[in-house]
């Protein structure tokens, strides 16, 4: 039994170890989302995250391991209840090595909550950046088109109007002569 919870800190301590390596990745990448970037440069980035076919196909990982960062966020509330029912079941009397056991335990698993619901909710931001940023791309896209056809519109409009200055010119022409 003590070497099976061992083998099981040691996994969770690597788990959480992953988790927390995720976290800094989730704090880089949403610094470069919303960091104040000259135009040509978030221009390029929003481009880019809009078009990846990269980006795309990592949707469906992230979404996996959003749902192993939530069953981790789960299991150390669990941890995190356990121990604490532990340290508030220790008496006044109780030896000095054992509440101070307890109370490590309660912070570890603590810390590892805060880390692992840090985790999750920074991937559930960098999920609703992307989807906003890839509309925004879209709306570009929309809004150059929009442009450029009615800068072909206003064009033809000038044109027309041109030809029918030129036979109403024409057409006074004719008839004053």
């Amino acid at each position: 039994p003590h070497q099976a919870e061992r083998g099981r800190s040691l996994l969770m301590s690597a788990v959480n170890a992953a988790v927390f390596y995720l976290l800094c990745v989730e704090l880089s990448v949403l610094l470069l989302m919303v960091a104040p970037l000259p135009s040509f440069l978030r221009g390029g980035i929003i481009r880019w995250i809009g078009s990846s076919s990269i980006l795309a196909a990592l949707q469906r990982p992230v979404m996996y391991l959003s749902v192993v960062v939530a069953l981790m966020c789960a299991s150390t509330i669990q941890n995190m209840l356990k121990y604490r029912e532990k340290y508030e079941s220790l008496s006044d009397e109780a030896h000095l090595e054992n509440k101070l056991q307890a109370k490590v335990n309660l912070f570890a698993a603590q810390r590892n909550f805060y880390v692992s619901g840090s985790c999750l909710l920074l991937l559930l931001v960098i999920y609703r950046i992307y989807a906003q940023l890839k509309e925004l791309n879209k709306l570009e896209a929309t809004g150059t088109a929009l442009k450029k056809q009615a800068d072909g519109a206003m064009a033809a409009y000038k044109s027309l109007q041109e030809d029918k200055d030129a036979l109403q010119a024409k057409l006074k022409a004719s008839a004053g002569g």
